[in-house]
């Protein structure tokens, strides 16, 4: 999104908030933090609630990507160049833990019917639809060799959960670390990680969906004890287990860490060539037993975000783009 867009579509926004055809630019800020929060939200264009909703389901079914571009905030300036550029470019560079839960979608399934994939020739079926433009037994071939542990493990919702996490999120999120990794402009720390813990309980996520896997922002609830806090967003009321406070208590330690000394705790290294690229997975579906474990790997998805790059599943399906 280029800022002549982005101005558009913002003045949309300031039109329907009566905001607009004050006497100076810091008049319609004004008239904009005194509205109502939620009266904010429900005049944005439908158009950007529904690319939300994209980022929580799979590519496709057309190559073209959601070209989901958006400009960049930092410090109060925005930033107009691409978010490759910036990394590269080293424009503002600050020691920057980045990462995504390995199951992200589990949140909220852009498609909810995904349950109804009771057998694995039902999940085949759905998912040579959902690729039909990459080949008629792309999604079966993709699920076959990157997500039968998905499979095994839970079935026909995890392996969408993990697709659908990869290609539009962890993926390219790997791929901006590595940027940034890599540019002698970038001169400050790197720290990569995937979450993995599942909820101790079952999560009552948006639209009576219940998340059970490492969704969307569970590492957050957990450090910040705020398991209620998306009420807002129609979800239910979150009685959290030991294995949830014990989960917090790794990401705060980590946190604090990284606000203290510019780096998490030492097991957790930097994402750079010399390191070998780590990511840090944390915590893990045994929710009891993996709440306190960090396990660093090397080469972390590497060949899934090469596979999905080398088919064209790439920046313009990216939840960054």
């Amino acid at each position: 999104m280029d800022l002549n867009t982005a101005e558009i579509q913002g003045s949309q926004v300031v039109n329907t908030l009566n905001c607009s055809g004050l006497n100076t630019p810091n008049d319609t800020v004004n008239c904009m933090r005194n509205i109502d929060p939620y009266t904010v939200a429900f005049a944005l264009p439908d158009s950007w609630v529904n690319a939300d909703n994209e980022n929580f389901g799979l590519p496709g079914p057309s190559k073209a990507g959601f070209n989901e571009a958006g400009l960049m905030m930092v410090d109060g300036y925005m930033i107009v160049d691409s978010i490759e550029n910036s990394l590269r470019d080293g424009i503002n560079p600050f020691p920057l833990i980045i990462g995504n839960t390995q199951f992200e979608t589990d949140f909220a399934p852009y498609d909810t019917s995904i349950t109804n994939l009771t057998t694995k020739q039902d999940l085949d079926n759905y998912l040579n639809k959902q690729f039909e433009a990459w080949g008629p037994t792309f999604g079966s071939n993709l699920a076959d060799t990157y997500y039968s542990d998905e499979y095994k493990l839970n079935g026909s919702v995890l392996v969408y959960c993990g697709i659908s996490t990869d290609a539009t999120g962890f993926c390219g999120t790997k791929t901006l670390a590595k940027i940034a990794a890599d540019s002698s402009s970038y001169n400050a720390p790197i720290f990569l990680n995937n979450v993995q813990q599942w909820p101790g309980n079952v999560y009552p996520g948006v639209d009576d969906w219940n998340a059970t896997y490492a969704f969307h922002s569970i590492d957050l609830f957990a450090a910040c004890n705020m398991w209620s806090g998306f009420q807002y967003f129609g979800c239910g009321v979150y009685t959290k287990t030991t294995s949830d406070e014990k989960f917090g208590q790794l990401m705060r330690a980590n946190w604090d860490s990284f606000i203290k000394y510019d780096k998490p705790l030492d097991i957790w290294k930097e994402y750079n060539e010399k390191n070998g690229y780590p990511v840090a997975l944390l915590g893990g579906n045994d929710t009891s037993k993996d709440a306190y474990k960090i396990t660093i790997i090397q080469g972390y998805k590497d060949n899934v975000c090469q596979y999905y790059k080398d088919n064209g599943i790439y920046q313009t399906f990216w939840w960054s783009n």
